[in-house]
């Protein structure tokens, strides 16, 4: 068994809905409080921030076998994109050598199909950090498109993601929109978090409502924050793809100070929420 360099560490917390009422007034107060927290730690906050605006559903079976075997095929409309449908393939699993294995990576025919620049298939395996520091691992394969793609069975998401074929699950098998639901979103990307050292920790606000509207409280909001290997890392690990990835400590422990710093504001946190895709797959 083989294992695979972890190219980005995300952390997560779900928010408590009534505190966004108002958006811009709630995400200002928490970001106050972030500010606050990484200048006691003697770090720096860019507090500027880009709202992105987005739909975003899962596809599955009517028995959802893909959830259930431990993949989720989201797709996202992003409505300012060059291409705007971004389909996802993702496998995550507790266990990091389990999550490494599997199969999510597009076919030959996806590749010709969809692949005019570098970044339009994307492949990743990362590391999400959820309450109480309870770590999944993720595997993920990323596919761009001009239009929406056609998934009405198994069988049409194998033809991108072959890997899917092992699933003990019939061609044939029927697939729809997880629940009929469509999550219209609102990304607050605010700014950065800086530890005078890279790479940057990049925070951010995410939103779910019902409708285009985005008013009112929202369904789900969720607190993240992320850094990825530095460049000169990244390189290195492509060129020798048996090794395993290198952090800077540092950063590493200030990120780990300020979640678990952060946690102890509870009125903030929503200790039941899990997942947006557990709310996707729940509602």
């Amino acid at each position: 068994m083989s294992n695979k360099p972890i190219t980005s560490r995300e952390y997560k917390l779900m928010l408590k809905t009534d505190r966004f009422r108002n958006r811009n007034d709630g995400s200002n107060e928490f970001m106050d409080m972030v500010v606050s927290l990484i200048e006691n730690q003697g770090g720096e906050v860019k507090t500027d921030f880009e709202e992105k605006e987005r739909r975003v559903w899962y596809l599955d079976t009517p028995a959802f076998a893909l959830r259930q075997n431990g993949y989720i095929l989201r797709l996202r409309q992003e409505m300012e994109a060059a291409k705007q449908f971004k389909l996802t393939l993702k496998y995550r699993h507790p266990d990091r050598y389990l999550a490494s294995e599997t199969q999510v990576l597009a076919s030959a025919m996806a590749e010709v199909k969809y692949r005019e620049d570098d970044d339009d298939i994307e492949t990743k395996f990362e590391e999400d950090i959820l309450l109480h520091s309870a770590s999944k691992f993720a595997y993920s394969t990323s596919i761009r498109m001009n239009g929406r793609p056609n998934l009405n069975a198994l069988a049409d998401a194998i033809d991108i993601f072959p890997g899917l074929e092992t699933l003990p699950i019939p061609d044939d098998t029927p697939m729809a929109k997880v629940n009929g639901f469509t999550a219209q979103e609102v990304k607050r990307e605010s700014g950065k978090i800086d530890f005078d050292m890279k790479p940057k920790i990049k925070p951010c606000l995410s939103f779910w409502y019902l409708s285009d509207e985005a008013g009112g409280y929202p369904l789900v909001t969720e607190f993240s924050f992320d850094y990825d290997v530095l460049d000169e890392e990244h390189e290195r690990l492509i060129k020798h793809p048996d090794r395993l990835e290198h952090f800077p400590l540092p950063v590493v422990e200030n990120a780990n100070i300020f979640f678990n710093a952060i946690q102890s504001h509870l009125s903030w946190f929503d200790l039941t929420g899990s997942t947006k895709t557990a709310f996707a797959y729940t509602i």
